[in-house]
């Protein structure tokens, strides 16, 4: 009896070193083995009397996982059998790296999306923030000048730009309830002439000018107003930009039986044939030195692909750039 308790507490200690050790483990007969001790009568109940588990290891030798194979009758592996449960604890150790690298990297992708949707938004309400800063500006200049209606212009026009970081904040609100905006029958006539009067005060810092052509007549397209002027209101911004002082902006409405074009053109430094292949990347710019995020044309397109449209670029260096957008009219849009 005292041998058999000797024997019993030698196997032990060999199984602690093994897993210490990371080693195979061979049960041939778990009815008299004393690792099985405590799981006799489950052993019992499943009719499972050898047991045979290799470790699972990841290439730096982590341990991740047992890998076992059970057996009715009392046995030891032979040869064939310990390479066999060898290359399955292998493949094993393969999938379960690749599983856990694969929630790494979405969540790393996950992390970085929510740097680009945040840094978006601060893009975006960099916009408005800078047309009152600039309104405020001129309104107190105006003020001691005594001139009343110009202030009153200012004024308005930062209530304008307070509405639109109150819009821009409810997006994204929306947006984090993953409640869709409404999309609405709109004047893209009205939409643009909004977008050039919130940028009118960046134009004049830049000693830009820009000037917009709507048609004779206006046909209403299906959208999300709030997203459209930021559409038009990057573009504009861009082609003020294009130039570091003096650029000469126009925005051109025109319709066909189908679409809605809306040009935007500028005469400024245009882009080469590397730069138009990279002016939709998240954080490309060719303005960084300027301040530009490399974000205005992404959300741009993005938001154009959900609104069913296109938008087509024509750019040479040191001529120009002109950026054209199609938007379905409002008896092309299938679904509302």
């Amino acid at each position: 009896m005292l041998e058999a308790m000797q024997a019993g507490q030698i196997q032990i200690l060999d199984f602690l070193m093994k897993r210490r050790r990371r080693e195979r483990v061979v049960v041939t007969d778990i009815e008299t083995d004393p690792l099985w001790a405590d799981f006799r009568e489950a052993s019992t109940k499943w009719n499972l009397r050898a047991c045979w588990s290799q470790p699972i290891l990841s290439s730096s030798g982590q341990l991740l996982g047992t890998f076992a194979m059970y057996y009715h009758k009392p046995r030891g592996p032979n040869q064939g059998e310990l390479s066999l449960i060898e290359q399955a604890a292998s493949i094993a150790a393969l999938a379960t790296e690749r599983y856990r690298d694969e929630e790494i990297t979405n969540q790393a992708e996950r992390l970085t999306s929510l740097g680009t949707f945040a840094a978006g938004i601060a893009h975006e309400i960099n916009n408005p923030v800078g047309a009152i800063q600039l309104a405020a500006e001129g309104a107190i200049n105006a003020q001691s000048k005594g001139e009343t209606k110009r202030v009153r212009d200012m004024l308005e026009l930062i209530l304008a730009n307070t509405e639109r970081c109150t819009r821009i904040v409810r997006g994204v609100l929306q947006f984090g309830r993953q409640s869709d905006y409404q999309k609405e029958p709109a004047s893209l006539a009205r939409i643009l002439g909004a977008a050039c009067e919130i940028t009118q005060g960046h134009a004049a810092s830049h000693g830009a000018s820009v000037v917009f052509s709507p048609p004779d007549q206006d046909h209403p397209i299906v959208g999300r107003v709030f997203e459209l002027e930021q559409v038009f209101v990057n573009l504009i911004r861009n082609a003020i930009e294009s130039k570091n002082h003096g650029a000469a902006v126009t925005v051109q409405l025109a319709f066909d039986r189908d679409f809605a074009r809306v040009a935007v053109a500028d005469d400024g430094q245009g882009m080469n044939e590397e730069q138009k292949a990279r002016m939709f990347d998240p954080f490309f710019t060719t303005r960084g030195s300027n301040g530009g995020t490399g974000l205005g044309l992404s959300i741009v397109h993005g938001i154009l692909v959900g609104h069913g449209g296109s938008i087509h670029v024509d750019s040479k260096p040191k001529i120009g750039t002109k950026v054209v957008v199609c938007l379905p009219r409002t008896d092309s849009v299938e679904e509302l």
